[in-house]
């Protein structure tokens, strides 16, 4: 007999929320989005407003339900993936006292130089499983305290998306998952609490930051009210997540060692799984897994489809004009033009720093940049150039995996970048592995359904959620001779970012022109 259950995931992202309802077998049942704005204050001030994340979250629910003509009293639990290290100040009742400031936001340089001064940065890596870098919730809120006292004092929960989409559905309090919390920048990821050491430094106390709870813990059940804005039904089972790296990982059946996952959204991020926390690997994050004693180690890169999405805006107003007269996207159009450029794009490189540079430098002063520049060179190389340059930046990700001891076998790939054939031809040449893609592209979302799932009790783990509803569609092989060739303009790349790095970043970083 057909199990007619149902299992929720909502994603929340960056740029957008996501609503996505599976049967048990992991086909998508119905689906719903639609994006939201950053707001960009000035250079590395990222803010957004948490009201709009939230009403849009709830619409696409109903949405969802609507127009998948969902009987919503099938769906057995529901399950989160959110965008971490946002900053969300809220008195006790969880009323927001500003707007949220994005993970992406940098502005607290000052108080990262501030905080190294206070433990070396080698060993609040080693404790905190994270690089020390202005992403950081707790580097905002010190800056928040530096420039905003008024707002510090008064707040009484530092919290994240996660804490705050849970509450509206009608969670019975404020809740997190043991994956994310370590983002804060006050969590010991290896022994998976709060460090007294960290909490010391900077004066914060744990009962700031919500409850933690494992990741596929049920905490309450759908409210009256949420019922009402979400279009669920009033008691169904609520339960934490994951964030959405740890959710697309598993959403990519990528649990045990060996497999790593990437997707390409507004950032990058290379995550495999674990059995040790590898806190030497400085440039990495280290994070909970959702699979008791194990973690996620991601490698986070702070632009990548939206550097794409970035040269469509700016310099693709062909492309849009041309998608309005025959309906088809502006990025089909996009990479029509970025393949009639050869391999290596005539010798142009991109470095794809548009919002500074995460793994494996971690540069808040980088920029991104065209490089070798030639009268050749047409709007085709730039749009290739795009696409190789956040390649070769995944590429050195993996080289430094590599250099580590981790041996990684095959890519599972997700993300707006997975439609476009040409990327993804170009991501295996440059990676020299195969790069597989899954029958659901939507692994964050499928990810939160999965462990919506554990947590209602539908299945007994992860495990056995991944086996039931992840399954690969098919798989890119490299090309041995681009790999090669690729190998020679990866190089050039390199070299290009230590030569900016030493001389030109910290300039332009800080170049102003008064009128």
């Amino acid at each position: 007999m057909v199990d007619g259950r149902l299992l929720a995931g909502i994603d929340i992202g960056t740029t957008g929320s996501r609503c996505m309802i599976f049967d048990l077998t992991g086909r998508c049942v119905a689906s719903a989005y639609h994006d939201y704005p950053l707001i960009h204050l000035q250079t590395g001030w990222i803010e957004q407003s948490l009201p709009l994340m939230l009403e849009t979250t709830m619409d696409m629910c109903q949405r969802a339900i609507r127009e998948g003509g969902i009987d919503a009293s099938r769906i057995a639990g529901i399950g989160l993936s959110t965008q971490m290290c946002g900053t969300i100040a809220c008195d006790a009742a969880g009323e927001l006292l500003r707007p949220m400031i994005s993970w992406q936001d940098t502005r607290a340089t000052a108080e990262t130089a501030w905080f190294g001064e206070q433990i070396d940065p080698r060993e609040f890596g080693r404790i905190a499983g994270v690089p020390l870098t202005p992403v950081l919730t707790l580097l905002k809120i010190l800056w928040i305290r530096e420039h905003e006292p008024e707002i510090f004092e008064r707040t009484e929960r530092w919290l994240q998306v996660h804490h705050m989409a849970l509450r509206a559905l009608g969670a019975d309090g404020f809740y997190s998952d043991s994956n994310e919390v370590n983002l804060y920048g006050l969590w010991d990821v290896s022994q998976a609490e709060w460090s007294t050491r960290l909490l010391e430094l900077t004066g914060l106390n744990a009962t700031l930051f919500g409850e933690v709870v494992p990741s596929g813990t049920r905490v309450g059940a759908v409210s009256r009210s949420g019922a009402e804005a979400s279009g669920f039904t009033a008691d169904t089972p609520l339960c934490t997540g994951a964030g959405d790296q740890m959710c697309g990982l598993i959403g990519m059946g990528g649990s045990e060692p060996g497999t790593s996952t990437l997707t390409l959204g507004t950032g990058g991020f290379l995550c495999a799984s674990s059995p040790d926390p590898r806190v030497d690997i400085a440039a990495l994050i280290v994070q909970n897994h959702v699979v008791p004693d194990r973690w996620l180690l991601m490698a986070a890169m702070l632009a990548a489809a939206s550097a794409y999405q970035w040269f469509r805006d700016v310099f693709g107003q062909a492309e849009i004009d041309a998608a309005e007269r025959d309906g088809h996207s502006a990025f089909e159009h996009l990479n029509d033009l970025a393949g009639q450029a050869p391999p290596g794009a005539n010798g142009l490189l991109f470095l794809p720093y548009l919002n500074s540079a995460g793994s494996p430098h971690w540069n808040a002063e980088a920029r991104a940049a065209f490089i070798g520049i030639a009268q050749n060179h047409d709007r085709a190389a730039f749009a290739r150039a795009v696409l190789e340059g956040v390649a070769f930046e995944v590429r050195d990700n993996l080289e430094m995996l590599t250099e580590h001891g981790m041996r990684l076998n095959v890519i599972r790939a997700s993300g707006g970048a997975t439609r476009s054939a040409l990327w993804t031809q170009i991501q295996a040449d440059v990676y020299g592995i195969p790069v597989q893609l899954l029958e659901e592209p939507e692994a964050g979302a499928l990810g939160a359904a999965m462990l919506g799932g554990v947590g209602a009790g539908v299945f007994s783990s992860v495990a056995e959620a991944e086996s039931a509803m992840v399954r690969v569609a098919r798989t890119v092989e490299p090309d041995p001779r681009r790999h090669k060739d690729y190998g020679e303009a990866h190089a050039a790349y390199v070299d290009a970012y230590q030569a900016l790095a030493s001389s030109t970043f910290g300039r332009l970083a800080h170049l102003g022109i008064h009128t």
